[in-house]
Order: structure tokens, then C-alpha cells, then sequence
């Protein structure tokens, strides 16, 4: 029974959605079971054999070696199963190859942006240059915050040059 312990989560093998954490443990010469506390459907016990560990998240800025890396998310070449806003550090022995890994919470980008406008008629026009269309100067500015690229909307202000 060794297996599984009181305050593991586990889930159904075929039914994956099912999850659960681990309240009790039965041995008997018959089966191997445990209770388990589902968070959907209730407590249940259930054989051994239709359950399976839930596999729990890394922790960040702790260096884990290669072996607990999950099958074919740690690739040095294909960053794309990791979230946006993770990255991760490699590691290497003498013969140049991975030992250990740690993952790491990237710091946001912060940038300032400004526009350069005017107006010419009801149509107004802005531009990243402070030379306006046909050589007119631009009369209006405005600036705002990105953060990862993105407009921190509550920053924006515009104001007369």
C-alpha cells in the first residue's frame, strides 16, 4: 500500500476530471484500496489500480534535478508548453550536458509610450514621430504605460504641445 498516502490528491485514470485527495486506506488479502475525497462526486474508495497521483507543480527559484522534470516539457529548444509569465535556467556538467533546472517567475516589461497627433478636420492622426502629415507639426501627445506589451489603460494622457 505504499503507493499512495493520507493527503495525496489522485485522480481516476480513465476519468481524469475526477480528482481527489486521499482520506483512508484499506488493505485487505482481496484488494488494495483507498478512500478517496473527491471534489466532485464525494467520497468514494476506489482500487488502486483506476487511480493515479496527481502530479503537483514545481517550485519556483529551486533547483530540481533533470529527473523530475515531467516527460517532454523540458526541452531546451521548444519553450512553448511553459505559462508567459515563466521562465527557467539550466544547469550543465563538464561534458555539457543538463543537470538540474530551475523554473523562475519572469519580471513584467515596463515601458512608457508616446503618440504624436492632430487633428485635420474631424479626422485625427497619430504616429510614433514628431513630424506630422504634410509636414504639419503634430499639436497633441499622448503617453501610457505597456506592461508586457500591454497598455496599462488607467496611465494614458493626452495633453496640448
Amino acid at each position: 500500500m505504499a503507493q499512495f498516502k493520507v493527503g495525496d490528491r489522485v485522480r481516476h485514470k480513465l476519468h481524469p476530471q475526477h480528482g481527489g485527495t486521499v482520506v483512508g486506506l484499506e488493505d485487505s488479502p482481496l484488494y488494495k484500496a483507498v478512500t478517496v475525497d473527491f471534489d466532485d462526486i464525494g467520497r468514494i474508495w476506489y482500487e488502486v489500480k483506476y487511480l493515479e497521483l496527481v502530479p503537483q507543480p514545481l517550485a519556483l527559484d529551486v533547483w530540481h534535478p533533470m529527473s523530475a522534470a515531467p516527460d517532454g516539457v523540458i526541452n531546451l529548444f521548444d519553450p512553448d508548453p511553459w505559462p508567459q509569465d515563466l521562465d527557467y535556467r539550466y544547469s550543465w556538467d563538464d561534458g555539457g550536458n543538463a543537470t538540474h533546472f530551475m523554473l523562475y517567475k519572469k519580471d513584467p516589461i515596463k515601458e512608457v509610450r508616446t503618440l504624436y497627433g492632430q487633428n485635420i478636420g474631424r479626422d485625427w492622426y497619430f504616429g510614433q514621430f514628431m513630424s506630422g502629415l504634410e509636414g504639419l507639426p503634430y499639436t497633441y501627445k499622448i503617453t501610457f504605460n505597456t506592461v508586457d506589451g500591454e497598455p496599462d489603460l488607467a496611465s494614458i494622457k493626452m495633453e496640448k504641445l
